[in-house]
């Protein structure tokens, strides 16, 4: 609860620098890294083939922020590709008043 600034350097991994005010100097902690093998990441399989669709309604409302500029232009190619249906319904409807 005292520490009131802490930092940390991609230069020095193994240090932890703190302040317990804001003015003056930092303190230092050596940490020992608890890690003795590397992690072994496994494949991430692919669910799908194909995108999923969306529904038309929020595929218009997606494009009509296109069209008046609140969707960056860079991303306006990705947003129409986006495969659409009319039987897709919204799992999350939000009305609003």
């Amino acid at each position: 609860m005292k520490i009131r600034w802490l930092r940390f350097r991609k230069s020095e991994p193994n240090d932890i620098f703190f302040k317990y005010q804001f003015d003056g100097d930092f303190h230092s902690m050596k940490i020992k890294s608890s890690r003795k093998t590397k992690a072994v990441t496994a494949p991430v399989p692919q669910l799908y083939l194909t995108k999923l669709s969306i529904s038309s309604a929020k595929k218009a409302d997606l494009v009509s922020l296109c069209s008046d500029g609140t969707i960056p232009s860079e991303f306006h190619a990705y947003i129409k590709t986006l495969p659409d249906s009319n039987t897709i319904r919204d799992s999350c409807p939000i009305q609003i008043s």
